[in-house]
C-alpha cells in the first residue's frame, strides 16, 4: 500500500525510523494546506496550496504502526490521493486555528 508522509515520517525525521524497511517510491505533492501545530504538521486536503511530501510501499505490520502514531481512527483521518505512483493514503487532520505552513514542506525550522 502506498502512503504519502509530509512531516516527521519524512527522511531526515525521527519517526521515520518506523518506515524502515518500506520502499521509497519518490517525492509527491496534493492540493492541500500545511499547518503546524508544533511538534508535528496537519494537514487538510483541498483548495489552492500545496503539500510536499514523500511516497513510500509499506507492508500491514508499518501501515499499523503508523495508524497508531497518527491515532487512527479518532484522531488523524486517512484519506486517499492521487500521486505519480499510484493512489496514496495520507493522514489529515482539520485545525484551522493553528498556523499555516506557507510553503507546504515540513522542515526541522518547523518545530
Amino acid at each position: 500500500m502506498l502512503v504519502m508522509v509530509y512531516g516527521t515520517l519524512k527522511k531526515g525525521f525521527g519517526n521515520h525510523r518506523l518506515l524502515h524497511g518500506s520502499k521509497y517510491a519518490g517525492p509527491a505533492s496534493v492540493a492541500g494546506t500545511m499547518r503546524n501545530l508544533g511538534y508535528f504538521p496537519a494537514v487538510t486536503l483541498g483548495g489552492s496550496g500545496t503539500v510536499y511530501g514523500e511516497v513510500y510501499d509499506v507492508d500491514e505490520p508499518t501501515l499499523k504502526s503508523l495508524d497508531s502514531l497518527e491515532g487512527y481512527p479518532g484522531w488523524y483521518n486517512r484519506e486517499e490521493v492521487v500521486t505519480t505512483y499510484g493512489i496514496a493514503s495520507i493522514y489529515t487532520l482539520d485545525k484551522p486555528d493553528a498556523p499555516v505552513v506557507e510553503d507546504g514542506v515540513w522542515r526541522k525550522s518547523c518545530l
